[in-house]
């Protein structure tokens, strides 16, 4: 199970793993800053799963960043 939360300074706080038997892996995600370098919030995430592929999009007024979930650390395109 992942569950993610999009905050207003532009980071992605992520929950990995079992919550009921306390199997979790928490980490941060942070989507690029804008050209004049103020934090964007979050205004929209999706998840995408193609094949073993786990992808996760997150939206901010002035750019769309997919995160590859499948990598560690996650990397951002």
């Amino acid at each position: 199970m992942l569950i993610a939360i999009g905050l207003d300074n532009g980071c992605i706080y992520c929950i990995q793993g079992d919550i009921a038997r306390e199997r979790i892996k928490r980490f941060m995600l942070q989507v690029e800053k804008s050209e004049d370098k103020s934090e964007c919030g979050i205004t929209g995430m999706g998840f995408r799963v193609d094949g073993k592929a786990f992808h996760l999009f997150a939206v901010t007024p002035t750019s769309v960043s997919l995160f590859n979930l499948q990598t560690q650390p996650a990397g951002r395109q």
